[in-house]
């Protein structure tokens, strides 16, 4: 139960973490932890790395309807809390999530492998979503 909550109510950390520690760094309102003046990353990265592994722990202990319900709690979470983001918040969450399902269903008898791509997997959508949703564009990311 108590993973379950944690991973439902994680998108609420990772919305104050992009609204309130990242800073805005172009026009369209894309939002970066500048290091430098040219060099900055996404504050986020290891809160969703960590939601990916806490929602593969869930389906692993308590099966894939738990789990499901979690990731239909977290996007429901993820529009309440965060309006100004809601809908490109709330779509990465739940594509992501359900792409990271799906491929730690597909390698489960191999966990390494499954907790690993599945992350890869969900981390991947979950920023092309987001970004795609939010700003129209990738460009921050594929640097053009």
């Amino acid at each position: 139960m108590l993973l379950w909550l944690l991973y439902s109510l994680s998108p609420i950390v990772v919305n104050w973490v992009y609204l309130n520690v990242a800073q805005p760094v172009n026009d369209t309102g894309e939002r970066l932890l500048m290091l430098t003046d040219t060099i900055g990353l996404d504050p986020t990265l290891p809160i969703i790395g960590a939601m990916f592994f806490v929602r593969d722990l869930i389906q692993q202990r308590a099966g894939r309807l738990p789990a499901v319900v979690a990731i239909v709690a977290g996007t429901i979470c993820s529009a309440v809390v965060s309006p100004e983001v809601a809908l490109a918040s709330g779509s990465a969450f739940l594509l992501s999530e359900a792409a990271d399902m799906a491929t730690f269903t597909a390698l489960r008898r191999f966990p390494v492998w499954a907790v690993l791509a599945s992350g890869l997997v969900g981390s991947f959508i979950d920023t092309f979503t987001f970004l795609l949703v939010a700003f129209g564009s990738t460009d921050i990311v594929t640097g053009k």
